[in-house]
């Protein structure tokens, strides 16, 4: 019983840490290196707080005056944030506290998975990498679906396990429901499935396992959780083509969109992986921690019962098949992966499950029963290291990118009358940031020029179409168009002629050290 009440005034005290971390800085505008995903979260969670409360129909204020519905993930968060606001008002540490509380029961929850796989301190810490991975903690506090998904596809694993090995149905229903939430707010969840494959697997493979479990009950947990997948397909579909210009997440960035050879060429953006690894999500000392897991995958291997269950099986490749799964997902949509990092949280409770298992493993090594003390001192080592180098290395994460756009937006918000369209050119293309702090509806200037082959950051070449695309979106009712100074170089040197165009055909009305506001009359003289 003591060591059982030890066990969980850890695992307190490990959450504690985590919320800490998390919870720095909450009140931060959404202007970090995450801005523009967060502005899309942000819009959406506003628009169901101040236009329309359907779940189905989550609108983002980017795409002009017509409802611009968005059916790239399911509203999750946004959805719970817009309506805490009518509680608690419209701010930043309202979406970011539900973020962050997602991500503390993602900790938990894994806490507990690991628990029916290794053994308890393997569980403890694990959970403590978890909860000072450097990508874990930024992910975990930007205004995002990912953790929430983590979270959920993480609780339905735990309960999988659960069932299988007590055999009891009601955590089969959890798993299932808990499955299929997750799955359903960001289909990249489905990762999950291989892994939960190879747990059913290895339970119904033994003779004894045969009688014990309902196939047909195993078989309706996995086609709900497919089926969450399927209804989020088809639910985008039937949004997306109507309602909006953007194709649904993932499918411009996959691989039958651009062509194997095209992406061989680029070498798989292995080496865009690699920087997001190695430089922020997890950094080197979990890299090296991941690499010694996966080589020792049997060693301790949890064997003992637990209180209320059953039957035991050891799972020694679990967190090898999850990563696995994110392998193939990768061969498909490896582009998406890297244009938008934030989906690889679904990786970090399997590299914190094998790093926790290479520090015991490495510890067991290196002392003896007898030198419980220097356990402790070198586990504590490892932790302060890994959260040390982690904090140095993601410090540029959290730099205010965005200060322009999200200052420009507030004074737009001031000059601007509710029912006037907006067009901005925002620090970072197609960010509608600016846009979202206004509190008007409108476009993203880059969002309406074509993208394809147009170098990352920079509008397009040819300014005839900027041009071109301009005028429509004074044809389509723009009032004001604003731009950031950053832009300085790209927009007012590299493209002269789209400034004489803009400077003929607008009445200038503000310029300070951060922006440039223009007049967009409805007419051209």
């Amino acid at each position: 019983m003591k060591i059982k009440n030890l066990s969980n005034y850890i695992l307190i005290l490990i959450l504690a840490a985590a919320a800490v971390l998390r919870f720095n800085n909450i009140n931060q505008p959404f202007i970090d290196a995450f801005s523009w995903p967060q502005a899309n979260t942000a819009m959406i969670a506003d628009n169901f707080f101040r236009v329309d409360w359907n779940f189905l129909h989550p609108q983002v204020s980017w795409g002009g005056d017509d409802p611009n519905y968005q059916a790239r993930e399911f509203p999750t968060v946004s959805y719970i944030a817009g309506t805490l606001y009518f509680l608690l008002g419209e701010h930043e540490w309202v979406g970011r506290a539900v973020v962050v509380l997602f991500g503390l029961w993602g900790i938990f929850a894994f806490y507990k998975l690991v628990t029916h796989i290794r053994d308890t301190k393997t569980a403890l810490v694990s959970a403590a990498v978890l909860a000072i991975m450097p990508g874990s903690i930024f992910v975990d506090r930007s205004f995002l679906s990912d953790p929430a998904m983590v979270a959920l596809v993480t609780t339905s694993f735990w309960m999988l396990l659960v069932y299988l090995r007590t055999g009891r149905e009601l955590y089969l229903v959890l798993a299932g429901v808990t499955g299929a939430w997750g799955v359903a707010s960001k289909y990249i969840g489905l990762v999950i499935v291989l892994p939960m494959v190879y747990a059913i697997g290895s339970y119904v493979r033994q003779s004894s396992g045969r009688d014990r479990y309902s196939i047909t009950a195993l078989g309706t947990f996995g086609f709900f959780v497919l089926e969450a997948a399927i209804f989020n397909l088809l639910w985008a579909y039937r949004l997306n083509p109507t309602h909006t210009e953007q194709p649904l997440l993932g499918v411009e960035s996959s691989v039958w969109e651009d062509g194997i050879g095209t992406w061989l060429d680029q070498s798989y953006f292995l080496a865009e992986l690699w920087q997001i690894l190695n430089g922020w999500l997890w950094t080197t000392p979990i890299l090296l921690l991941v690499l010694v897991g996966l080589c020792l995958p049997g060693v301790n291997q949890k064997g003992e019962k637990k209180t209320r269950c059953k039957y035991v099986t050891p799972l020694p490749w679990l967190f090898h098949v999850w990563l696995l799964a994110l392998g193939v997902f990768y061969i498909f949509c490896a582009k998406e992966l890297v244009y938008y990092p934030w989906t690889l949280a679904i990786l970090n409770p399997a590299a914190a499950a094998l790093s926790g298992h290479a520090i015991v493993q490495l510890i067991s090594f290196i002392t003896s029963k007898k030198q419980s003390a220097l356990s402790v001192v070198l586990m504590l080592f490892f932790l302060f290291f890994i959260g040390f180098n982690g904090h140095k290395a993601t410090g540029w994460l959290y730099q205010a990118y965005a200060q322009e756009s999200y200052e420009m937006g507030l004074e737009l918000r001031q000059i601007t009358q509710p029912h006037e369209m907006i067009v901005t050119l925002a620090n970072t293309i197609d960010d509608p940031i600016a846009l979202y702090y206004s509190q008007r509806r409108g476009w993203a200037f880059s969002r309406a020029v074509e993208t394809k082959g147009r170098a990352w950051n920079q509008l397009s070449e040819d300014d005839n179409k900027s041009i071109l695309m301009f005028e429509r979106l004074r044809l389509q009712g723009a009032d004001w168009l604003g731009i950031v100074d950053e832009r300085r170089k790209d927009f007012w040197v590299n493209h002269p002629k789209l400034v004489d165009h803009i400077n003929r055909t607008c009445h200038f009305q503000e310029k300070t050290s951060k922006w440039v506001l223009y007049k967009v009359p409805g007419e051209v003289a």
